[in-house]
């Protein structure tokens, strides 16, 4: 994101060699998430479009394009949360749910709701979801079926869970809880959901992003200094005419 205008694109960064490449080309303010396509070969990327629909993009990685818009028919923002290990599906929230796609046929199937800019992420498998949820009253973390209208759920995280990560081979779930400490779940047995005692591995900076390499490894993305947003105007809006019963 520019500091300056505080204009965002996605930008994919080498670690082993220190250079970045820009991938999306809007050049507009604000910012949203981005998922790599298991290859690594393709990003699906959120990005604002007019003056608040949010679009769901995928991209060859590397081209100088903004790539395919992923057609949904369902009309307002959507932010992408995870991609299939198998690469064939989405998961996403629109509004105030989260919905999954087969990129194939386009048709959204209703997961269930979701909790406002908290994203669920699919197991290595792709069977299963970990997903932020407010239904006991507080933000936990559950694991429940990827099919459409999954009923419950098994609570993992107790006392505040949010950022749910799987490791790779699938036998550890990562969380986030509320004084920004990472904590790691053992998975015993995920077909009959059943989870070890949770362990708590170290504290991130507030406000800072995490995700995770391997069982040992972490990446964050730590906020450094402060910035103050622009004002921006939008000149000859019109409110949209009111939708009829």
């Amino acid at each position: 994101m520019n500091p300056r205008t505080h204009a965002g694109d996605v930008w994919s960064l080498d670690l082993e060699h220190g250079t970045r490449r820009r991938e999306s080309f809007y050049d507009r303010p604000g910012e949203g998430p981005a998922i790599w396509t298991p290859g690594g070969d393709r990003i699906v990327y959120s990005v604002i479009l007019g003056t608040h629909n949010v679009e769901m993009f995928i991209k060859n990685a590397g081209s100088s394009d903004n790539g395919q818009m992923l057609q949904t028919g369902l009309d307002g923002g959507k932010n992408i949360s995870d991609v299939s290990p198998d690469g064939s599906s989405i998961l996403y929230q629109y509004e105030t749910d989260t919905y999954g796609q087969l990129l194939s046929d386009g048709k959204p199937f209703l997961i269930g709701p979701a909790v406002d800019n908290e994203l669920p992420r699919l197991s290595p498998d792709g069977r299963w979801l970990a997903l932020p949820s407010s239904e006991s009253g507080s933000i936990e973390i559950v694991v429940r079926p990827f099919v459409p209208g999954a009923a419950g759920g098994t609570q993992v995280s107790f006392g505040g869970g949010h950022d749910p990560r799987w490791s790779r081979d699938g036998k550890e779930l990562f969380y986030r809880t509320n004084d920004w400490s990472i904590v790691a779940v053992p998975v015993v047995d995920l077909k009959q959901r059943h989870f070890g005692k949770p362990v708590t591995l170290f504290r991130l900076p507030e406000g800072a992003e995490y995700d995770v390499a391997t069982g040992k490894r972490f990446l964050v993305n730590e906020p450094v200094g402060s910035a103050t947003a622009p004002l921006f105007v939008i000149a000859n809006w019109r409110p949209e005419p009111p939708k009829s019963e």
